[in-house]
């Protein structure tokens, strides 16, 4: 069994990769001044519980954004490689229909702290 790869499609892919490695960085936040928010070190407080919420769903949220950009670019390669294989097509919107998933959960958990916090009565940080 060989594999035969459209030249053109592994063209793509590659130049998708290259184009989605240099927004990587973008689309994580990593040029925001003082890098990642530290939660508090002790909880004496609902202010403080809200804070250390708000901060672990912050980073939920980067790490299911950057899983669903790097599974919409696998589902991407997939379909450009099956080509015409009903199998692999199918296999391709499976990874995409999980990485429109990890995008719902990031928005529900980005979302998350502020429903808390309007349900306890604290004020968000």
């Amino acid at each position: 069994m060989s594999i035969v790869i459209n030249k053109k499609a592994f063209v793509a892919a590659v130049a998708l990769f290259a184009v989605m490695f240099a927004v990587l960085p973008f689309l994580t936040f990593a040029g925001t001044p003082g890098g990642p928010t530290q939660p508090p070190k002790n909880i004496t407080s609902i202010s403080n519980f809200v804070t250390v919420l708000q901060t672990v769903l912050g980073w939920m949220f980067t790490i299911f954004l950057i899983l669903a950009v790097v599974m919409i670019i696998w589902a991407a390669f997939l379909y450009l490689t099956a080509g015409g294989d009903e199998e692999k097509t199918k296999k391709a919107k499976q990874v995409l229909i999980y990485a429109v998933v990890a995008i719902v959960v990031a928005l529900v958990a980005a979302g998350v702290p502020n429903i808390v916090g309007s349900l306890i009565g604290s004020p968000l940080p």
